[in-house]
């Protein structure tokens, strides 16, 4: 049964007033002993007569000995009592601290002394779980605090012991501190004045870092508070620092930098110290208010200095944090490609955020320049890094790195100053015709400034020195050089066919100026250069030929823009001036867009009247030029490089060259006029010299469709010089079509020439080869043809001459005047095993047919007639019928000189050669030496009897016999012209032609005669 009592009738101890005026429903009565009662349920306010306090296990405690009293809760709600507390509460300051900090927490095992007398010698002690506040002035808020708190007086004490806890300092850290685990003590004394909390040790940890250490901090009212703050931390994670950053104490710029830069690191051991009022550090080190120091031991930090900077990684140091200044001091670090001995990073006042990086090291030139390159200080090391194809050596180098991290500098740039001692450095960029080894010396740089008074090297090989300076006003740097170089090396980036042909040494000034960043202006690259060319030997063919004892000034300027694309000037005084375009792409490399060249002879002269028109232009006047030479060249360097002529006859756009003397294969032309246009697809062109004149039409690529094409008014051709000859390859022989009004081969002048070839794969073939003297044509085709199976050449010519007047054809050539009228006809074939134009006389062989009708021999000189003298009949006129006056004074008249004819090596023999003529018939048996132009023939002349009787009679030597052969011819009735053959026998040369007498008609026996004709 339940019974209810009036508390008012029960009071705390004799006299004293009640409290509260309560009631309690007793589950079970509490026993008296020992003065304990027992109380039990609820609760409840009866002045406000309502339910608002939550259901209790409270016990009550009075001891009357000691007229104290004491409650004792086994768990309490503080959120749910904080309406009691605040009741209880009578000081604005309690009050305020109260409604701020909102706490929220299970008490346990909750005991209070009450001293009613005195109540601020009150005791109150308890346990608490999953205690959270909110953060409150300079208090940190906390969430999930567990521990045991007692307080008396004012004062308190709590022992932490705690799992997962998170403190918020909202005005310190941007996020709560989260840990894993927290132990403290702590000392609370809270008065009038204000609060004091004193923690002589506390120990947390998590997965960043393990940390312990003391704190006292004094909050007076009023006032910033006092923190004194000591730490040791180990085994943390560097990756971590933006989480535990006092960004409420820092500048942002220098939060920002802090955030960005450090990427990871191990912190094996380290130290915090904080001994001031709770302000920024700026205001800290202004006023001299307090100390903060920081230092970490720090192995295989990861930073990143600037958002476009390489990465710093390896080695290991210390990191220090004093008031507004940060010192780093590492070793064996690793900057992109450089490892770096040692390097000390500071920033002197955080408040300005200007981090300055000092570093030494020795390291591989290739390394430090990757590392230079990839830092946006100079561009000149990153373009240098790009085009670069070998570079080493070592390099000792001291750096130092001054990166604003404000922009309340002037200059947001990054500043660089350093000095390095370079050894035995290798660097080739052919692009910029560089190639050094064996460099040595100091190279100094500071801020934008490069400077290298004297660096002694090899540059291709050769002993120079190389000085680097800059020039801040251009933003360039420019590389100089000088030394006895070897020009052919300075062509280098050239074909090869270009420099190959170049060899000695010369004394050289070069100067590279490369711009210092890519958004400066001017060129990217600028190349000066200048030679007397005193020991070089340029061994092209005319007009580019310079023996090496010849002095000629030559001048050298390029520069390559920001689109990679390289003009370039060249004056070679006294011979040309040249001026190009030349672009670089992935797909062709190097290729040759403009090219203007302008010969002279003038030691001034100038290129005129450039187009800057794409392709190639060749105008001027050149002394001489050996075409043969130049196929020559072409043959041994440019074919080795696998050069389009299609694309190179592309290329070409004009020419308008004046040449004093023009040699192919021993023939020479002089006062030469060439021109040529491009019209696309081909170039059409004139030429005005003394071997030719005329209009002709070169295609891109020459072909049976597409043959070179002239109409020519004159070809002359002179004799050849002894030693030239023409050797070309048979697949590069031309497709042709020409045609010329006059043709003159040496001294034979000859009209209405007409030649047709057409190349084939090993062959050559000769469609037409035709012209016209007089009233004689002659008509020509042959071929040479290539066996690669067993490396022979064959050439074979067709030839046929038909006309009339050949006797004054003959003489209008200049072949002498030993024949007169007569009609030809002429036709047969000849070939030799070799090239077309080396005639291999041992393998000559032919057959041809000759037939000259109605004609008269002529009295000269056999020396005069050097046609018909190959048939040894020049020698009859005068020979033979030297003595009979009006008969022969004109020559001697033939009817039909007729013959068939071998050629073998350099024999031509017959067997059947014949003259039939009014007087004699004569026949001809044996050869001439066509190389030695000799005879060994024999002629044998049979006489018609009749009115010849006179010249019989004096072949015979006497008169007598004569008269006799005649009676004898009357008696018998039949010819005896067989009866009387006389031999001769015909050698010598064709000039100075021997005959010889071998048979005489008295020697002939009249038994021997055959009536048969």
């Amino acid at each position: 049964m339940v019974n209810q009592v009036r508390l008012s009738e029960f009071s705390w101890h004799a006299g004293a007033t009640p409290a509260a005026a309560i009631s309690a429903d007793i589950l079970q009565q509490g026993s008296l002993e020992q003065g304990r009662w027992r109380f039990y349920n609820r609760i409840s306010n009866l002045q406000q007569g309502q339910d608002k306090y939550p259901d209790l296990n409270l016990q009550l405690l009075w001891d009357p000995q000691q007229n104290r009293s004491a409650i004792w809760l086994e768990q309490f709600d503080v959120a749910a009592m904080q309406p009691l507390v605040r009741e209880l509460l009578t000081g604005r300051a309690e009050l305020a601290w109260l409604e701020n900090l909102q706490a929220q927490a299970k008490l346990t095992n909750i005991v209070a002394e009450i001293d009613p007398q005195q109540p601020a010698n009150s005791l109150v002690s308890f346990g608490f779980e999953k205690l959270n506040t909110q953060p409150y002035q300079r208090i940190p808020g906390i969430t999930g605090l567990g521990g045991q708190l007692l307080w008396r007086q004012g004062q308190a004490r709590v022992d932490i012991e705690a799992g997962a806890t998170a403190l918020n300092f909202t005005q310190l850290f941007r996020d709560p501190l989260e840990f894993d685990r927290l132990t403290a003590t702590v000392f609370v004394n809270l008065t009038a004045q204000g609060l004091l909390i004193d923690t002589p040790s506390y120990a947390l940890s998590n997965r960043d870092i393990e940390l312990e250490g003391r704190l006292l901090m004094d909050a007076p009212k009023g006032e910033r508070p006092f923190m004194s703050l000591r730490a040791r931390y180990e085994n943390a994670n560097a990756a971590a620092t933006p989480r535990y950053l006092p960004v409420g104490i820092m500048p942002q710029k220098t939060v920002d930098w802090l955030d960005r830069s450090i990427r990871g690191g191990d912190v094996s051991d380290g130290h915090l110290l904080f001994h001031g009022r709770l302000q920024k550090l700026s205001e800290l080190q202004h006023r001299r208010s307090g100390e903060f120091h920081a230092l970490f031991e720090v192995s295989q930090p990861h930073v990143k200095f600037l958002p476009d900077w390489p990465e710093v990684k390896g080695g290991n140091g210390s990191v220090s944090f004093h008031n507004t200044a940060m010192d780093l001091e590492f070793s064996q670090l690793r900057f992109a490609k450089t490892d770096i001995d040692q390097a000390t990073i500071s920033i002197a006042d955080l408040t300005k955020a200007r981090l300055i990086i000092d570093t030494k090291t020795q390291s591989q030139a290739d390394d430090l320049l990757n590392t230079l390159s990839r830092m946006p200080i100079l561009d000149v090391f990153d373009v240098v890094e790009k085009k670069q194809t070998a570079v080493s050596g070592l390099v000792a180098s001291e750096l130092q790195i001054d990166i604003p991290l404000s922009r309340k500098f002037n200059s947001w740039r990054p500043h660089v100053k350093g000095r390095a001692e370079i050894r035995n450095l290798a660097l080739t960029i052919p692009e910029w015709i560089v190639d050094f080894k064996q460099t040595n010396g100091v190279l100094e740089l500071d801020d934008q400034t490069v400077t290298a008074k004297q660096l002694n090297t090899r540059y291709f090989d050769d002993e120079a020195v190389l000085s680097v300076t800059t020039d801040n006003k251009r933003q360039r740097t420019h590389f100089k050089l000088e030394g006895d170089l070897t020009t052919g090396k300075l062509l280098s980036s050239l074909p090869a066919y270009l420099h190959r042909p170049v060899s000695g040494k010369s004394p050289w000034k070069l100067d590279v100026s490369v711009a210092n960043s890519t958004a400066s202006g001017g060129e990217l690259v600028e190349i000066k250069a200048r030679s007397d060319l005193k020991g070089s030997l340029l061994d092209f063919p005319q007009p580019f030929y310079k023996p090496a004892e010849l002095t000629s000034p030559v001048r050298f300027q390029a520069k390559l823009d920001r689109q990679q694309d390289l003009s370039f000037f060249l004056d070679m005084r006294k011979s040309y001036q040249a001026q190009g375009l030349v672009s670089f792409d992935p797909v062709h490399d190097a290729r040759l867009e403009v090219l203007d060249i302008e010969f002279s002879r003038a030691s001034n002269a100038a290129i005129k009247n450039i187009s800057g028109k794409k392709g190639i232009h060749l105008g001027g006047q050149i002394n001489s030029i050996n075409l043969l030479a130049w196929r020559d060249f072409i043959d041994a360097e440019v074919g080795q490089e696998n050069i389009d002529a299609e694309q190179s006859l592309k290329r070409l756009d004009s020419v308008d060259l004046g040449i004093d003397t023009l040699s192919i294969g021993g023939h020479t032309a002089s006062t030469v006029r060439l021109r040529m246009e491009n019209k696309g697809g081909k170039l059409d062109g004139s030429i005005q010299s003394s071997m030719l004149q005329g209009q002709f039409e070169l295609p891109y690529k020459i072909s049976q469709e597409t043959p070179l094409q002239a109409e020519l008014d004159y070809l002359i051709l002179a004799p050849a010089k002894t030693g030239e000859k023409i050797s070309p390859d048979i697949n590069a022989m031309p497709d042709l079509q020409v045609n010329s009004k006059v043709f003159q081969f040496r001294d034979l002048i000859f009209n209405d020439l007409k030649l047709k070839t057409r190349c084939e794969p090993d062959r050559f073939i000769i469609s037409q080869l035709d012209f016209l003297r007089d009233q004689v044509r002659l008509k020509s085709s042959g071929h040479w043809q290539y066996d690669p199976r067993s490396d022979e050449h064959v050439s074979v010519f067709n030839i046929d001459i038909r006309g009339s007047q050949f006797g004054q054809t003959v003489t209008n050539l200049g072949l002498g005047e030993t024949i007169k009228d007569g009609s030809i006809e002429f036709n047969g074939q000849i070939g030799w095993g070799g090239e077309l134009f080396s005639i291999n006389w041992p393998s000559m062989i032919g057959e041809v047919e000759l037939k000259l009708d109605d004609g008269v021999l002529q009295n000269v000189e056999p020396g005069a007639g050097r046609f018909v003298g190959l048939l040894s009949l020049n020698a009859l006129p005068r020979r033979l019928f030297l003595d009979f006056g009006d008969v022969v004074s004109e020559g001697t008249e033939f009817k039909r000189i007729k013959g068939k004819f071998i050629i073998e090596g350099e024999q031509i023999k017959t067997q059947n050669a014949f003259m039939d003529s009014t007087s004699a018939r004569v026949r001809i048996e044996g050869s001439t030496n066509l190389r030695e132009k000799t005879y060994d023939q024999s002629m044998y002349i049979m006489p018609k009897l009749g009115d010849t009787l006179p010249v019989i009679g004096t072949l015979a030597a006497g008169n007598t016999v004569g008269w006799g052969l005649l009676l004898l011819q009357q008696i018998i009735g039949k010819p005896i012209e067989k009866s009387v053959e006389i031999e001769y026998k015909v050698s010598g040369s064709w000039d100075e032609p021997t005959l010889t007498l071998v048979t005489k008609a008295e020697d002939l026996e009249l038994d021997s005669f055959d009536n048969d004709q």
